[in-house]
């Protein structure tokens, strides 16, 4: 038997209509459980992140730097980031000049060093040897480098999750720095 077009349509109108009327509730159940995740989620305030203490072990190579390690030291003593939370030591590579007795007197746990071969890798790496104390960070830095009071905090902020972070300090201000 032939169904008239009209009738055909008919058919597919209806049943697509039970469709749309069984479906509802399923629209609406998902609709209320997003609506409800959303409001829940809003009442949710986000704890306020903490802010990491790492202990920090900072290395200052030198060779006969006698002249220029007090700035760095200083700017390290003079850092806004708890002082029991860093230890600062000055490795002396093959000095023949005062650095030791310069960083003796700023207060830095110096470590002297005679290896007869020149090499900042040896400085390093003896100094990371001599560290007696866990440490979260260990910064190795030039002797005539410089840093700003809150270096210390700023690398501290960027650290959570990182396991290897290399910063950049600048160069000193004189005339005679060559970048």
């Amino acid at each position: 038997m032939v169904v008239p077009y009209s009738q055909a349509m008919a058919l597919i109108l209806r049943a697509g209509r039970l469709l749309l009327i069984a479906a509802q509730p399923v629209w609406i159940a998902i609709s209320l459980y997003q609506s409800a995740i959303t409001l829940l989620g809003q009442r949710k305030r986000p704890r306020p992140m903490q802010v990491a203490t790492p202990r920090f072990a900072l290395i200052i190579c030198a060779r006969n730097e006698e002249a220029v390690l007090e700035g760095i030291i200083a700017d390290l003593a003079a850092q806004t980031y708890p002082a029991d939370l860093t230890d600062i030591l000055v490795v002396a590579h093959n000095c023949t000049d005062g650095t030791a007795s310069v960083a003796q007197r700023r207060g830095a746990a110096v470590l002297e060093l005679e290896t007869g071969a020149p090499g900042k890798s040896q400085a390093i790496l003896a100094g990371i040897s001599h560290l007696q104390r866990a440490y979260d960070l260990v910064g190795v830095l030039d002797a005539d480098s410089r840093v700003p009071n809150d270096f210390l905090e700023q690398v501290a902020s960027a650290s959570p999750g990182e396991s290897c972070m290399q910063v950049e300090t600048r160069p000193r201000a004189d005339g005679d720095w060559l970048s």
